[in-house]
Formats: C-alpha cells, structure tokens, sequence
C-alpha cells in the first residue's frame, strides 16, 4: 500500500514539534491532537444497506486493528468540510468521483489512494483533530450506537475490577475520567494512567495489545477485541516511562495503590526481574505493605516499567534469533531467549526507524493466542560509533505497538527537555475546533543541544551527512519516522 514519504513525515514533524515546544499549557495537548498512530485501509467489501443498495465499505485499520467502516461518499463529505474549513490548498488530496461502476482494479486504486489520504489528513496538526471527531462518528455508525448507559469492567493487571458506569459513546478520556473518580484519583493525575487492551496468552501469561486512543469507545473497542480473543478486558495502567515521574504520584493514596499494584503484578508475570537479593526484600515489603519502600526498590530492578515483547526474530546478535523485545527506559532490549543477558539500545542514538513488511515472504508469529499471524518489520537505524550508523531489525506481530511505544519514548523525552508536563482534564479540547492552534505550529522550535553547543551540533550532522534512508533497500516502501532526540538530545555521554 503506498504509505507516506519521507519529505511528508518530515514535514508533518517539523510542524508537529514546533508545536509541542510552545511554553503554554496548549502545548500538552499535542498528545490529544496529534498522537502518533498508523492508519490503514487494508480492505474493503460490498455490502447492502437496509433498501437493498449496494456499495463499497472501506475498513479502516488504526494500530494494525479494525477501527470502522466507512463509505466513500462519508469521506467525500468529510473532505469537503476541510476544504470549507481550510482551504483546498491546505488538504491532501482526494480521489475524484466516477460516474460509472468502478472494475475490481479501479476499486484496488481507490482504496490506496484514500488510504494515503486519511495517513496524510491524520499526520496534520491543523487537521489531525477534526479526523479523530470523524473516525469516533465512524466508529459509532458501523456499530449502530446510540448513547445508553452500559456497565463497563475496568481492571488492574493483578485481576481486580471496578465497575463503571458510562454511556457507550464515551470516549477513552470519558472513561479514565469516570475510573479516577471511582478509584479516589485527583483529577490531577487522572492522565498519568491510561487504558490498555490485554489478553490472555497461550502460555497462559498476560500480553498488552495496545493503548486505547482518546477518539476510541472503549466499550466498541473492548468488544470488537473480544471478538479475536475472548480474554480481551480492559486495564489501567500507567501511562509514562520516566520512573522518576512516579515521585510525584507518592504522596496521593489511589495512585501509590495503583503504581503497587501495577508493579506486583509485573514482578509476578516476570517482568520485572530482580536480584535474588532484591527479590527477598520486595516479598518483605509486600508481606509488610509497604508500599513506597516496595516500589522505591522495585524501580531499581532490571526492566522496572518496561513492557516486554515476546517472540520476536531479531538480526541481532545475529540473524533470525528467537527474542524478547523489552522498551522502557529509554532503552530498547533485545534479549536471545536462550541467553540472560541481550543488547541494549538506547532511545537517542536511534537516527531514525521504519515500519514495513519483513523481507521473507509470507513470514510470521504467533500472537496471544498462539496462532501464527502475520508479522511486520520493525527496523531501526543506530549510530554504534561516533561516526558510523547501522540498521537492526526485528520482527513481530506487534511491530505497529513496538513502533508506536519507541515513538512514546521519544515524545516523552523532547516533552521533559522542553520543560512540558502530562496534560490533565482541564487541557481537553471540549468542542473547540483544533484549527483554532493553527497559528502556532509555524513558530520556531527552540531545541538544542546542551552538551557541546552549537559547534559540536554541527560537527555531528557534518559526520552523519552521507547517511540516508536508502541504505536499505526496503525503506523507500515503508513508514519512516525521524527522531528528533536523536540530534538535540545526544551528547557525549550517549556514545
């Protein structure tokens, strides 16, 4: 499928970050606005409406899952009201309409070129939020909703569940909210946790899915899971990587209950692993419920607050080997499962990374269930020495999770150094039109890098100059993103 090139992602940032630097509170609503998400349209069917007409459904794919159902006229209404909106000048293109049926091929065309559209619409900032409004309406129409109150079971990864009352078209921001009033959470901190599709593997161990997005109904959401894995629940978890934001969380009741029971749970599936010294202290303190103690020592073992990725085909240390994937920390581990140690690579000596079909044909991995599903390729380019760049490669099934996790860690990184802060319920945007920020997105972006000063930025882009995308083959056919930590954030101390 023909999928955004390189200039447009560049583009697309270089407008994206410059908005995100803004010293205001507007600035943390970037996240809402303009989450870094792939969105594809991988089929479509022909179906009848309820008098017998016949016409094209395009699904629409956001994740790597199935989002909605929409028609081509419903999209044609939707870009009509940006060019009235905006301009046309200031909308992608869309494909023109036919007067005739369209053949088989027609259709095949059709469909990549609104694929293109709706990933070029949603990399737009002065657009991106008007398009989550259209893919919750979507949403809501392939499913049939109107608003009623529902009874909706959100747990924690140690199994307990509260049970919450909404409609069944909030909204994932909607849902958080309720829970933190259920759980006692200041609405502060209501944003520090988020909602997590997770299902049960074969192996009989927990998996994450993926993070609902706030244009999502978790109640269509948590079903349309259950559907492809019976155990799918819903699950809060938090929302951030620094452990070093947790300090901040210690001195509220609800949030120092949910960050223990989080982490006991991870301790428990093996997710964290501690010494065996370590391990003896932290039964002492769960048996003694100590809670700050508990998680002080736990954020000093190894893969404290990372998220694991089973069965994984890494390139490293050599090819196809069998692994677990780990990121957190700024830090993505690839660890052979037949070793105890892996490779560590950090967050912001990665130049940039690709999503894109494996290089083997018809190549896959088992997903949660154990059935084998096809997988895709994450890869990433990494500087090993101060002058030199390497590709890695891994593949998954959860390489769109894996991609956009790397991607949280980056955003989490620029937000710290540019002085940000998690934004809470009074940043929402509640009915205003996000065109209303478009005057900030052409302002400067005030990122440099610290150590060294300008004289040594130049000298590390000056060594890097003859590195590109086309060092690979393979990354003119896939989605790249750049990372910007990558030339403001590295200093000596990364290498």
């Amino acid at each position: 499928s023909p999928l955004l090139n390189t200039a447009d992602i560049q583009t697309g940032q270089a407008k994206l970050f410059a908005f995100a630097s803004i010293g205001s509170p507007v600035a943390d609503l970037i996240g809402a606005l303009c989450s870094p998400m792939h969105f594809s349209i991988p089929e479509y069917e022909q179906v009848s409406d309820s008098d017998g007409a016949s016409y094209t459904s395009y699904k629409i794919y956001v994740n790597g899952v199935f989002h909605c159902s929409t028609r081509f006229s419903e999209l044609r209404s939707f870009y009509d009201a940006l060019v009235e909106g905006h301009g046309a000048r200031a909308v992608p293109a869309f494909p023109p309409k036919r007067l005739f049926g369209l053949t088989a091929s027609q259709l095949g065309e059709r469909r990549a070129q609104l694929e293109l559209f709706v990933q070029q619409v949603s990399q737009d900032p002065a657009l991106g939020g008007r398009f989550q409004t259209f893919l919750q309406g979507a949403q809501k129409a392939s499913r049939g909703l109107r608003p009623e109150p529902v009874e909706l079971q959100i747990g924690l990864m140690t199994g307990k569940r509260c049970c919450l009352s909404v409609l069944n078209t909030d909204r994932t921001d909607d849902v958080l909210e309720a829970f933190a009033k259920t759980a006692g959470l200041s609405e502060r901190f209501a944003y520090y946790f988020g909602l997590f599709l997770v299902a049960t593997g074969a192996s009989g161990q927990p998996a994450v899915l993926r993070r609902l997005q706030d244009f999502e109904l978790p109640c269509v959401s948590l079903a349309a899971a259950q559907q492809e894995a019976e155990s799918a629940r819903l699950v809060v978890r938090k929302a951030f990587w620094d452990s070093l934001l947790e300090n901040e969380l210690y001195d509220e009741p609800a949030a120092l209950r949910l960050l223990y029971a989080q982490a006991c749970a991870d301790l428990d599936n093996g997710w964290i692993l501690p010494s065996r010294e370590q391990a003896d202290r932290l039964a002492d303190y769960r048996q003694s419920r100590s809670r700050r103690d508990f998680l002080r020592l736990a954020r000093t073992c190894r893969f404290y607050g990372f998220l694991p990725f089973p069965d994984c085909f890494a390139d490293w240390p050599t090819p196809d080997t069998p692994a677990v994937v780990w990121i957190g920390n700024k830090e993505l581990v690839v660890r052979p499962q037949s070793a105890r140690t892996g490779g560590v690579f950090r967050v912001v000596r990665m130049r940039r990374w690709r999503l894109s079909t494996p290089s083997a044909p018809g190549a896959t991995a088992p997903n949660s269930r154990g059935d084998s599903v096809p997988c895709h390729e994450l890869s990433f380019e990494y500087l090993v020495a101060p002058d030199s760049l390497k590709w890695f490669r891994i593949n998954t099934h959860q390489a769109v999770l894996l991609s956009l996790c790397l991607q949280s860690v980056v955003d989490e990184v620029v937000m710290k150094k540019a002085g940000g802060r998690i934004r809470t319920p009074a940043d929402r945007d509640r009915g205003r039109d996000p065109a209303d920020l478009n005057d900030f997105v052409d302002r400067q972006r005030p990122f440099t890098r610290r150590v060294g000063g300008a004289e040594d930025h130049q000298s590390l882009a000056q060594r890097l100059a003859h590195w590109s995308a086309a060092d690979s083959a393979a990354g003119a056919a896939a989605t790249v993103a750049d990372n910007d930590s990558f030339v403001h954030a590295i200093g000596d101390d990364d290498l």
